[in-house]
């Protein structure tokens, strides 16, 4: 099952280095117990996007209980389309 999700928090940087077609790694970072975070709510667990060391961006909220179950066996996706005017990139995973 192929699933296309735009990216949420993008990375200026992402679209000078990045390019249709490359693949990326997906990281699952684990909410920080210990971290203050004020107004800004509960911490979560995200899936942030990578091209090497440098974050391209993060797999939005609302996309990640229905990615959850392809991540147990996916952890590398595809760049599908890329819109730096709109700062939209869309990965297949």
């Amino acid at each position: 099952m192929d699933m296309i999700i735009n990216l949420s928090s993008v990375s200026p940087v992402s679209f000078l280095l990045a390019k249709t077609g490359d693949r990326l790694s997906i990281k699952k970072k684990m909410p920080n117990k210990f971290e203050f975070r004020g107004s800004l709510g509960k911490a979560t667990t995200m899936y942030i996007v990578f091209k090497g060391q440098t974050k391209i961006g993060i797999i939005p909220p609302n996309c990640i209980n229905e990615f959850e179950s392809i991540y147990a066996n996916k952890r590398n996706c595809i760049i599908k389309n890329i819109d730096p005017e709109k700062k939209i990139i869309a990965i297949e995973v």
